[in-house]
Protein backbone atom coordinates (compact mmCIF):
# COMPACT_ATOMS: atom_id res chain seq x y z
CA UNK A 1 0.00 0.00 0.00
CA UNK A 2 1.26 3.49 -0.88
CA UNK A 3 1.50 5.83 2.13
CA UNK A 4 -1.12 8.57 2.17
CA UNK A 5 1.26 11.34 3.15
CA UNK A 6 -1.04 14.13 2.01
CA UNK A 7 -3.57 13.81 4.85
CA UNK A 8 -2.88 15.08 8.41
CA UNK A 9 -3.53 12.78 11.36
CA UNK A 10 -7.12 12.75 12.57
CA UNK A 11 -8.44 14.73 9.63
CA UNK A 12 -11.78 14.10 8.03
CA UNK A 13 -11.71 11.86 4.95
CA UNK A 14 -10.06 13.71 2.07
CA UNK A 15 -9.11 12.94 -1.49
CA UNK A 16 -5.48 11.87 -1.85
CA UNK A 17 -3.89 12.31 -5.30
CA UNK A 18 -1.22 9.71 -4.49
CA UNK A 19 -3.68 6.86 -3.97
CA UNK A 20 -6.51 8.29 -6.12
CA UNK A 21 -9.15 7.72 -3.43
CA UNK A 22 -10.58 9.08 -0.21
CA UNK A 23 -8.59 8.33 2.95
CA UNK A 24 -8.68 8.92 6.69
CA UNK A 25 -5.53 8.56 8.80
CA UNK A 26 -5.18 7.39 12.36
CA UNK A 27 -1.94 7.08 14.31
CA UNK A 28 -2.11 3.26 14.08
CA UNK A 29 -2.24 3.05 10.29
CA UNK A 30 0.60 5.56 9.97
CA UNK A 31 2.75 3.61 12.42
CA UNK A 32 2.06 0.36 10.56
CA UNK A 33 3.30 2.03 7.36
CA UNK A 34 6.39 3.58 8.98
CA UNK A 35 8.97 1.29 7.36
CA UNK A 36 7.38 1.74 3.94
CA UNK A 37 7.37 5.53 4.36
CA UNK A 38 11.10 5.49 5.09
CA UNK A 39 11.81 3.37 1.98
CA UNK A 40 9.66 5.62 -0.23
CA UNK A 41 11.13 8.90 1.04
CA UNK A 42 12.36 10.98 -1.88
CA UNK A 43 10.53 8.96 -4.55
CA UNK A 44 7.72 11.48 -5.01
CA UNK A 45 7.73 15.14 -5.94
CA UNK A 46 4.86 17.61 -6.09
CA UNK A 47 5.00 20.26 -8.77
CA UNK A 48 2.59 22.94 -9.92
CA UNK A 49 2.25 24.41 -13.41
CA UNK A 50 0.49 27.51 -14.71
CA UNK A 51 -1.43 27.16 -17.96
CA UNK A 52 -1.84 30.71 -19.26
CA UNK A 53 -3.77 31.03 -22.52
CA UNK A 54 -4.30 34.45 -24.06
CA UNK A 55 -5.58 35.23 -27.59
CA UNK A 56 -5.08 31.59 -28.68
CA UNK A 57 -1.47 31.68 -27.42
CA UNK A 58 -0.13 29.61 -24.53
CA UNK A 59 2.82 30.67 -22.37
CA UNK A 60 5.51 27.96 -22.65
CA UNK A 61 9.10 27.41 -21.53
CA UNK A 62 11.91 25.28 -22.93
CA UNK A 63 13.37 23.14 -20.13
CA UNK A 64 17.11 23.48 -19.62
CA UNK A 65 17.77 20.17 -17.85
CA UNK A 66 16.11 17.20 -16.23
CA UNK A 67 13.58 14.75 -17.58
CA UNK A 68 12.11 17.24 -20.08
CA UNK A 69 15.38 18.91 -21.15
CA UNK A 70 14.92 20.54 -24.56
CA UNK A 71 11.13 20.11 -24.45
CA UNK A 72 8.58 22.92 -24.38
CA UNK A 73 6.33 22.71 -21.32
CA UNK A 74 4.12 24.86 -19.15
CA UNK A 75 6.03 26.98 -16.62
CA UNK A 76 6.10 25.35 -13.22
CA UNK A 77 8.17 23.56 -10.65
CA UNK A 78 8.56 22.13 -7.19
CA UNK A 79 6.37 23.08 -4.27
CA UNK A 80 8.41 24.81 -1.56
CA UNK A 81 7.92 24.22 2.16
CA UNK A 82 5.08 26.35 3.56
CA UNK A 83 3.83 27.40 0.13
CA UNK A 84 0.30 26.80 -1.13
CA UNK A 85 -0.19 25.00 -4.43
CA UNK A 86 -1.52 28.07 -6.24
CA UNK A 87 1.30 30.23 -4.83
CA UNK A 88 3.77 27.70 -6.24
CA UNK A 89 2.22 27.85 -9.73
CA UNK A 90 2.27 31.68 -9.81
CA UNK A 91 5.81 31.93 -8.36
CA UNK A 92 7.27 29.37 -10.76
CA UNK A 93 5.62 31.08 -13.73
CA UNK A 94 7.19 34.41 -12.77
CA UNK A 95 10.61 32.89 -12.02
CA UNK A 96 10.75 31.01 -15.32
CA UNK A 97 9.14 33.59 -17.65
CA UNK A 98 9.13 37.04 -15.96
CA UNK A 99 5.36 37.02 -16.54
CA UNK A 100 3.03 37.72 -13.60
CA UNK A 101 -0.22 35.76 -13.49
CA UNK A 102 -3.29 35.44 -11.31
CA UNK A 103 -4.40 31.89 -10.58
CA UNK A 104 -7.98 31.30 -11.70
CA UNK A 105 -8.65 27.66 -10.79
CA UNK A 106 -7.11 24.26 -10.27
CA UNK A 107 -7.62 22.27 -13.46
CA UNK A 108 -6.55 18.76 -12.44
CA UNK A 109 -3.75 16.72 -10.89
CA UNK A 110 -1.64 14.49 -13.15
CA UNK A 111 0.91 11.78 -12.42
CA UNK A 112 4.09 11.59 -14.48
CA UNK A 113 6.34 8.56 -14.23
CA UNK A 114 8.56 6.83 -16.76
CA UNK A 115 10.32 3.69 -15.46
CA UNK A 116 12.56 3.61 -18.54
CA UNK A 117 14.67 6.62 -17.53
CA UNK A 118 17.34 7.54 -15.01
CA UNK A 119 14.78 9.74 -13.18
CA UNK A 120 13.56 7.54 -10.36
CA UNK A 121 10.70 9.74 -9.20
CA UNK A 122 6.97 9.79 -9.63
CA UNK A 123 5.87 13.39 -10.08
CA UNK A 124 2.45 14.70 -9.12
CA UNK A 125 1.78 17.73 -11.31
CA UNK A 126 -1.05 20.05 -10.39
CA UNK A 127 -2.17 22.21 -13.27
CA UNK A 128 -3.68 25.64 -12.70
CA UNK A 129 -5.46 27.90 -15.15
CA UNK A 130 -3.81 31.31 -14.93
CA UNK A 131 -4.68 34.77 -16.23
CA UNK A 132 -2.00 37.06 -17.66
CA UNK A 133 -1.39 40.16 -15.51
CA UNK A 134 1.88 41.73 -16.72
CA UNK A 135 5.35 41.17 -18.08
CA UNK A 136 7.02 39.96 -21.24
CA UNK A 137 8.31 36.39 -21.61
CA UNK A 138 12.04 36.06 -20.96
CA UNK A 139 13.97 32.90 -20.07
CA UNK A 140 14.47 32.69 -16.32
CA UNK A 141 15.44 30.02 -13.77
CA UNK A 142 16.00 26.57 -15.28
CA UNK A 143 14.78 27.35 -18.77
CA UNK A 144 16.46 28.26 -22.05
CA UNK A 145 13.41 29.86 -23.64
CA UNK A 146 10.09 31.43 -22.73
CA UNK A 147 7.46 32.62 -25.19
CA UNK A 148 3.85 32.72 -26.25
CA UNK A 149 3.15 29.93 -28.76
CA UNK A 150 -0.06 29.49 -30.75
CA UNK A 151 -2.22 26.54 -29.75
CA UNK A 152 -1.94 25.24 -33.31
CA UNK A 153 1.87 25.36 -33.24
CA UNK A 154 1.97 23.62 -29.85
CA UNK A 155 -0.11 20.76 -31.29
CA UNK A 156 2.22 20.54 -34.30
CA UNK A 157 5.30 20.53 -32.05
CA UNK A 158 3.81 17.57 -30.19
CA UNK A 159 2.74 15.65 -33.28
CA UNK A 160 5.71 16.30 -35.59
CA UNK A 161 8.78 16.09 -33.37
CA UNK A 162 7.67 15.46 -29.78
CA UNK A 163 8.97 18.83 -28.56
CA UNK A 164 5.84 19.16 -26.41
CA UNK A 165 5.15 16.11 -24.20
CA UNK A 166 1.73 14.43 -24.45
CA UNK A 167 0.89 15.22 -20.82
CA UNK A 168 1.33 18.96 -21.53
CA UNK A 169 -1.11 18.72 -24.46
CA UNK A 170 -3.58 17.02 -22.10
CA UNK A 171 -3.14 19.80 -19.52
CA UNK A 172 -3.74 22.50 -22.14
CA UNK A 173 -6.82 20.72 -23.49
CA UNK A 174 -8.20 20.21 -19.98
CA UNK A 175 -7.66 23.91 -19.23
CA UNK A 176 -9.63 24.88 -22.35
CA UNK A 177 -12.67 22.82 -21.27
Amino acid sequence: MVPNLCIPLGSAPNFCPITDNFVHHTRSNLISQKSFIIVMKGKYMTGCVACTIRNNLVLMVEQQSGYWAGKWVLPGGKLEMGETLDECAARECCEETSVNVDIIRQVKAYVSYDPNTQWDKQVILICYEAKYVSGFPAAGNGVTGAKWISLETVAEMNKNNGLVPDIIITMINDTLV
